[in-house]
């Protein structure tokens, strides 16, 4: 199947690419249409503006797509959607110390050197995934914290 998002690589987008590659469509194909009129018939766009799986009811992409796929009863998901929902919006809707810095892109290192995750990326590699899914086992195991037992709303 074909997902659509903008192109760059942000954390919203990163992290919903790699939630539909590893629970949804493990075969997910990804297009980058800067123009959400360009968006082929089929593909099912993300993380664009008037997107179903977008930002909707204070919501981020990630958390939409959760909700819309019946994912929200795995706790570890839940935790990186509140991650990835405060490295976004920074709302401080959830206490996810976590998501200090995951919006910041580093810059270029020793001769000119990009590590994959930079912002000019156009599309997500093979690293968004593999961070992803360390993130997911260290949630899931409990070695990762992420949050105090406090909710904002």
């Amino acid at each position: 199947m074909k997902w659509a998002t903008r192109p760059g690589v942000h954390v919203d987008r990163a992290a919903c690419a790699w939630l539909i590659r590893r629970f949804i469509d493990p075969a997910a194909e990804f297009i980058f249409p800067a123009d959400p009129a360009a968006v082929p018939a089929g593909a099912t766009p993300f993380d664009m503006r008037g997107a179903p799986l977008g930002h909707h009811h204070g919501q981020c992409s990630f958390e939409t797509a959760l909700t819309s796929f019946g994912l929200t009863a795995d706790p570890a998901l839940e935790e990186i959607g509140h991650i990835v929902h405060e490295a976004d919006l920074a709302d401080e809707r959830y206490d996810a110390p976590a998501a200090a810095g995951l919006d910041v892109q580093p810059p270029p290192g020793p001769a000119g050197f990009s590590p994959p995750w930079m912002a000019q990326c156009e599309q997500p590699t093979a690293a968004t995934y593999c961070c992803g899914d360390i993130r997911y086992s260290l949630t899931a195991s409990g070695l990762l914290s992420t949050r105090s037992n406090t909710h904002r709303r």
